[in-house]
């Protein structure tokens, strides 16, 4: 391994392991209306993303000149923005581990897209693993009384995500930077309407949670949180372009397992959250999959340095 490579496995490695503890941090804000703190998210999020363009000198104003791009980045933020309120509206009502099932079938949701709107051909492994994850849902849906349906909104919604910005094809850092200013375009607008309607937050979203830190009177505490909750938005999309760019996506596609698997061990042993049978037949059924996709890629790898070698 090089060290170019060896680099972006730790960038990688870290990227996944600060989306993994995520549900931490936004639970010393569950007693916030996550409506609000989706608003708070997005405009620290674009400071964060403008201050670091600013500081490369990365130039990003010329693709608002490009209609293609404002399209690109406009379903591309919307897109986001429906991932990440979903994603804090389910960790803060207690459903962490729903998190990681849809951060689970998310990559196999991402096979499927590519076989249909991108062409891509599948693999033996991959139709298994696509099939494993239909079974595991269909068994947990069936013994569990109900749909996944934060799950399969943040599959479905970040599975999109990817697509758009792989038809895009723009560069990662300023094409997330015009994203970012329209999605924080959206959470100025939103704020700004909020501090006219008093009680909105509490009506998008009410709380359920009991907190030591209660919104209306966390000052300055609180408004740390923010800026901090846009900064660790920012950062792992910033490690996972670096990390793309310095090692092979399969090494990618491994690593971001890491993510919904520490979500879990963090619901589960955290916070209390229930672990039953359906809950491990899904798992088993993705990890199963997930086996099948990492064996074939390495029986492939093996057989291409062998090949090289020759």
């Amino acid at each position: 391994m090089n060290e170019s490579r060896g680099k972006g496995l730790l960038i990688a490695l870290a990227c996944y392991a600060i989306w993994g503890a995520l549900p931490i941090f936004w639970k010393f804000l569950s007693a916030v209306p996550s409506s609000l703190v989706q608003v708070q998210r997005m405009i620290w999020c674009f400071a964060c993303i403008a201050a670091f363009c600013a500081i490369k000198h990365r130039d990003f104003r010329s693709l608002f000149g490009q209609p293609r791009a404002v399209r690109t980045f406009l379903l591309s933020g919307a897109l986001c923005t429906v991932n990440w309120t979903t994603y804090v509206i389910t960790v803060n009502s207690g459903n962490v581990v729903e998190s990681a099932i849809g951060y689970y079938i998310n990559p196999l949701l991402s096979i499927l897209l590519g076989m249909f709107v991108f062409k891509e051909r599948l693999s033996p492994a991959q139709i298994a693993a696509t099939a494993l994850a239909a079974i595991g849902v269909a068994f947990f849906t069936f013994s569990y009384g109900r749909v996944p349906v934060m799950a399969l909104i943040l599959a479905v919604s970040f599975a999109a995500y990817g697509a758009v910005k792989k038809w895009g094809g723009y560069p990662s850092v300023e094409g997330m930077a015009v994203e970012s200013t329209f999605t924080g375009a959206l959470g100025f607008a939103a704020l700004a309407v909020g501090s006219f309607v008093p009680g909105m937050w509490e009506a998008l979203t009410p709380v359920t949670d009991v907190s030591p830190l209660a919104w209306t009177e966390g000052g300055m505490v609180l408004m740390v949180l923010f800026v901090l909750g846009g900064f660790f938005t920012w950062l792992p999309l910033q490690l996972f372009s670096e990390a793309a760019n310095r090692i092979p996506l399969t090494w990618v596609g491994f690593c971001q397992y890491l993510s919904p698997t520490l979500a879990l061990i963090v619901g589960v042993f955290m916070f209390g959250e229930p672990f039953t049978l359906a809950h491990g037949v899904l798992f088993g059924c993705l990890w199963a999959g997930i086996a099948l996709i990492a064996i074939e890629a390495f029986v492939r790898s093996r057989k291409h340095e062998e090949r090289s070698v020759k």
